[in-house]
This record gives C-alpha cells, sequence and structure tokens, in this order.
C-alpha cells in the first residue's frame, strides 16, 4: 500500500484491493474517507468535499438541519454584505422566529407547506412584543398580527437562505419560490397640509432647541432621519449652494444582547450618496443657525460625560450636536416633534411624514421624478413613482385643467361665463 500527499492537500493512497481512498480531516475536525476505482476518481470527490469544508458546509448534506443552516448562512454570506441595522434585523428573524420555528427539520425535507403554514401563522401572531403583566408584573410576550413589511423581509430572509443552499447544491431547488405571501394592505401615508406644515415651520423656527431647525430643515430637503442627524458643517457648500449628504447615523440593537450601539454608516443605497441642490433662503437660514449654535456646540463638546465619549466625537462637528459633539438621537428628535405637533394642534404623525410631506410638496410645485427621485435618493424613478402615486394623480388632474385655457383661446367659449 503506498501513501502519498495530494498536491499538498489531504492523503491518496491505493489499497491491496486495487480501490483507491483519499482523506483528510475537514474544518470540524473529522477524517473524511473518499473511494474510488482509480486515483483520479477518488482524488476529486476529496477535492470537492474539501471546497465545500472551505465555504464552511457540512460534508453530509443529508444530516444539515434548516435551522443550522440558515445561521450559517446568515454569518457566512449575509452578514459581511449588509449594514449594521440589516443584520440586527435579519438576526432577530433567524434566531428569534425562523430557528425556534423549525427546530428539527433537515434541510432536504423542507417542505413548501411547511414554510406556508409558518408564514400564515406569523402573518397572524407574529408579534414578540414584551409587555408586563397587570397582575404579576413579569415581561410577558404580547403577540399580535405580523407587520406586512416585515413579514415580507423575514419571508425575503429566508428566500436568501434557501436560493445559496441551492447554488451550493446542498438542495435541488428553493422551495420558497412556491409560497404565497399575503396581500399587501394599502396604507395612505400620513402627510402634513399645507396649513399644518405651516404652523409647525413657524413653530420650528421659533423654538430655541437646536433640534427645531433640523425639523425644518427635514422638510424643506427630503432627508431621511438618521441622514439630517449625520450632517456635518462641512457637508454644506454655501457658494454652490449644496448638501452633500455622506452618512447615517443611528442606534441598533447589539444581536444576541438587550444593548443598542451607536452607528455611523454610509447612506441606505448607493444612489442615497448624493448632493441636494438648496435655495438661497435656506442657505441663508442655515447660515444663522450656525453662527448662533456656535456657542452651545462647543460647550457640548467640553462637557462630555467621559473622555472616551470625548474623544470620539470631538472635532466631527456635527450639524445637530449633543453631548461631547456627538449627533442627536433619534428619540430625542422624535420627542420633540411630537412637542411641536402638540403645539401646533396637529394630529400625530412620524417622523418619516416630514419626508413624505416633502415630496408632496415638491410635486405640488412641479418637480420632475426623475429630479425629485435623486433628491430623495430613491435607487429607482419606479420606487417614487409607487410611493407618490396619490399626490401625482391630483397633479396629473390640475395639469388637465390647463386645457381649459387652451380651449377657450381656441373656441372663443367661456367655460366659467
Amino acid at each position: 500500500m503506498s501513501r502519498k500527499r495530494a498536491h499538498g492537500e489531504g492523503t491518496i493512497f491505493q489499497r491491496k484491493d486495487g480501490r483507491w481512498v483519499a482523506e483528510f480531516t475537514d474544518n470540524a475536525g473529522k477524517r473524511r474517507l473518499f473511494y474510488g476505482k482509480t486515483q483520479r476518481e477518488a482524488l476529486v470527490k476529496m477535492k470537492n468535499a474539501i471546497r465545500d469544508s472551505d465555504e464552511g458546509l457540512l460534508l453530509d448534506k443529508s444530516k444539515i438541519l434548516f435551522a443550522d443552516w440558515i445561521k450559517e448562512w446568515l454569518e457566512v454570506y449575509s452578514k459581511p454584505n449588509i449594514r449594521k441595522t440589516t443584520y440586527s434585523t435579519y438576526y432577530n428573524f433567524v434566531m428569534n422566529h425562523i430557528v425556534p420555528a423549525f427546530p428539527n427539520v433537515l434541510l432536504k425535507d423542507l417542505r413548501a407547506d411547511m414554510l406556508q403554514r409558518f408564514i400564515n401563522d406569523k402573518a397572524l401572531n407574529g408579534r414578540l412584543d414584551m409587555k408586563k403583566d397587570k397582575v404579576t408584573g413579569k415581561l410577558v410576550i404580547h403577540g399580535g398580527e405580523l407587520k406586512q413589511a416585515s413579514l415580507a423581509k423575514m419571508f425575503t430572509v429566508i428566500t436568501m437562505a434557501l436560493k445559496q443552499a441551492v447554488k451550493n447544491k446542498i438542495i435541488p431547488y428553493n422551495v420558497a419560490d412556491d409560497i404565497i405571501l399575503p396581500p399587501k394592505p394599502y396604507n395612505e401615508k400620513k402627510i402634513l397640509t399645507k396649513n399644518e406644515q405651516k404652523r409647525l415651520v413657524e413653530l420650528a423656527l421659533n423654538n430655541e432647541h437646536p433640534l427645531a431647525f433640523g425639523i425644518f430643515l427635514g422638510l424643506y430637503t427630503g432627508l431621511r432621519i438618521g441622514e439630517l442627524l449625520g450632517l456635518k458643517i462641512s457637508d454644506i457648500n454655501f457658494d454652490k449652494k449644496v448638501i452633500h449628504v455622506k452618512r447615517t447615523v443611528g442606534r441598533a440593537s447589539i444581536p444576541g444582547t438587550k444593548k443598542t450601539e451607536y452607528f455611523v454608516n454610509d447612506p441606505k443605497t448607493l444612489k442615497g450618496k448624493r448632493d441636494i441642490p438648496i435655495p438661497e433662503f435656506i442657505c441663508n437660514l442655515l447660515k444663522d443657525y450656525i453662527t448662533k449654535t456656535e456657542d452651545i456646540r462647543r460647550t457640548l463638546i467640553d462637557i462630555a460625560k467621559c473622555t472616551s465619549d470625548k474623544e470620539r466625537w470631538k472635532g466631527e462637528n456635527y450639524l445637530f450636536s449633543s453631548i461631547g459633539g456627538k449627533p442627536y438621537e433619534i428619540g430625542t428628535f422624535r420627542n420633540l416633534l411630537n412637542k411641536l405637533l402638540q403645539q401646533a394642534e396637529i394630529e400625530h404623525i412620524t417622523i418619516h411624514a416630514l419626508r413624505h410631506s416633502f415630496a408632496t410638496r415638491a410635486i405640488e410645485n412641479g418637480f420632475d421624478i426623475r429630479s425629485l427621485a435623486d433628491i430623495m435618493g430613491h435607487s429607482d424613478v419606479k420606487m417614487t413613482l409607487n410611493t407618490y402615486g396619490h399626490a401625482l394623480e391630483e397633479q396629473k388632474k390640475l395639469n388637465m385643467e390647463k386645457l381649459t385655457a387652451q380651449f377657450e383661446n381656441e373656441t372663443g367659449k367661456h367655460i366659467h361665463e
């Protein structure tokens, strides 16, 4: 029996009965043997196994659990390519919803009807909100319908994980392709009326809180809240009258813990890193704001809570600076917005409604969709059309009414006589 290395990968030898055996130790520390009538046959089997081992796959594919695979996919294939906030969301779906529902199902045995029942159940009872029991005082799960957007994201996670399993030749096809999601309900987006916006802008421009100006700026630029709070003074080019959107800030859950961490990321999409032209009046208001808040920002940096915090944020010069020069928290912005809404006697709206209101006003003022999509940072014009179709319908009616003057001019008839 002869034994030799196969190009530095594993060992191959011939048995006394003439069969060839290739062996190596996989990434789990287990010795693997591969047999062949010829040296080449055994060697090919071993090399394929080494490749799978390097990719983090179990070599006995028939024994891979769906729960184990989706965790593997999340860490190896997904995590390196997504944002922290997205990973945190996916982690929650995988660990708190998907894995507990399929603890012992083999990947090869997963069927479409299993996934369909899972999706149907999550649609009705998928919420895992924790609330304090009035009797015992303990935190208990408060269930209920899962939002359609969350359900769609969870389904996307399952679909992508199974798609990768097909690519890796672990399963023959993606059973998630046969799943039917519940129809997406139409939710009309809440926006401010022109009169409500007028009252809110007036309050925001006359409020002493540094973040109040952010409410005005959000209404007149359409910036996402993370982009707004992530603005630095250096991002504003007053000569060219442009705001450079370069980053987004916020807070995300740390997977596997109850803690959160503050993050600074690139914008949400490739289109998110963009330039927003601003008119002269916004430039002037920005200059006034920066001048008025200069002493406040300097003071906030000097009274950092701890040295590490101070060193991290000092010199960043965020437009809306909190303690130590750190950007304000979204929760602080939300609380101030709610306070001003109450003062203006306006029904509650979300922070994102400021962005929706900007887009609606833009369409009412005749913005073309291509320009609006670029300003909003949408990756596709279709997204703008789908999101603000309601405003476009009204604009189309107003535009068609303009034909009245043409008709009167051509016929000499006056419609409103």
